[in-house]
């Protein structure tokens, strides 16, 4: 486990409020993963392609955008890691919701599916790390599309 890892699975837990202790947790789960060093304007995760990894993105930051109904691409967000993409695709399978383009260079973990899914079910102090954090992931992400939706609804005519 090397110091950038740990100090990015330290950096991804503070504003979830996990024990600071799960940080090593999660730095041993993904020290299996490889690393992989990407330049400004890579695409890590391609709309409607298929759900078959999860990233852990190190440093950087992204840009996300979807599809608009006429084919235009729009700007959902710009995430400043450390963060996961792929997520629920990771979890499913199915095709992925949006695209996920590296600003700048970039430190990336991918960790296919098939893998993760095995190491995420284990009986071990990593793999109920990784649970909970994707766990609290998941229920943000959910709440912030909520909102989303809501403000759109009441600004509809």
């Amino acid at each position: 486990m090397n110091d950038a890892l740990l100090r990015a699975c330290e950096k991804i837990i503070r504003p979830i409020r996990m024990p600071r202790e799960r940080a090593a947790d999660l730095a041993r789960f993904w020290s299996q993963a490889p690393a992989i060093e990407v330049l400004g304007g890579t695409v890590l995760l391609r709309e409607d392609d298929p759900g078959d990894s999860l990233l852990f993105v190190i440093n950087g930051s992204v840009k996300v955008t979807v599809r608009g109904s006429d084919g235009e691409t729009i700007e959902a967000a710009t995430l400043k890691s450390p963060l996961l993409l792929g997520v629920t695709g990771a979890m499913d399978g199915k095709k992925r919701t949006s695209t996920c383009t590296v600003d700048e260079v970039a430190t990336v973990l991918r960790m296919r599916r098939p893998v993760f899914l095995a190491a995420a079910r284990s009986a071990t102090p990593e793999a109920e790390a990784i649970r909970q954090l994707l766990l609290i992931t998941m229920h943000r992400q959910l709440l912030r599309a909520t909102d989303q939706l809501r403000d759109v609804l009441k600004t509809a005519p």
